[in-house]
């Protein structure tokens, strides 16, 4: 007999969905072609995959849009539109909430402090984060056997 899925996905997932497509619609992946939400589809995916419930594939799926699409007045939308839990674990995955990209700190002052940050960050949050990590390692790994060493050039660090 076939077992039931684990996280049934309501409505507000696809809407977070249309919502982040939204947002990274003209954006692509560092230095490819890609569309860019391949990535927050792949980071929700693995978080599923891990165990995590809806608000937190939810959470995947936004974690980028306020970092690189409008810093918090997103958080604000994202609030209201999927409540505070998914806007907590989304402000908590985030190394800069500015509304001009060009008005961030510098990468390795913005690194370090979401790393000392997630230190102590709630295990929901953690989840994201790592299924995050491991879905742009995944990345460089696959661009490496396509490109070779090349690949290194697009990292300013």
């Amino acid at each position: 007999m076939d077992k039931a899925p684990s996280v049934r996905l309501s409505d507000r997932f696809h809407e977070a969905l249309k919502y982040a497509t939204a947002h990274h619609a003209n954006q692509v992946r560092k230095s490819t072609e890609i569309t860019y939400i391949c990535h927050p589809m792949g980071v929700s995916s693995l978080v599923l995959e891990a165990g995590g419930d809806e608000d937190q594939a939810i959470a995947a799926l936004l974690h980028d849009v306020p970092e690189d699409c409008g810093g918090e007045p997103r958080l604000v939308e994202i609030l209201a539109k999927f409540g505070p839990r998914v806007e907590k674990i989304v402000r908590e995955c985030s190394d800069s909430l500015v509304a001009e990209i060009e008005n961030k700190a510098p990468w390795r002052e913005r690194k370090q402090a979401h790393i000392d940050h997630i230190a102590h960050a709630d295990p929901a949050t953690l989840l994201v984060v790592a299924a995050d990590k491991l879905h742009n390692g995944r990345a460089i790994v696959t661009d490496l056997s396509i490109q070779g060493a090349e690949v290194w050039n697009r990292f300013n660090a």
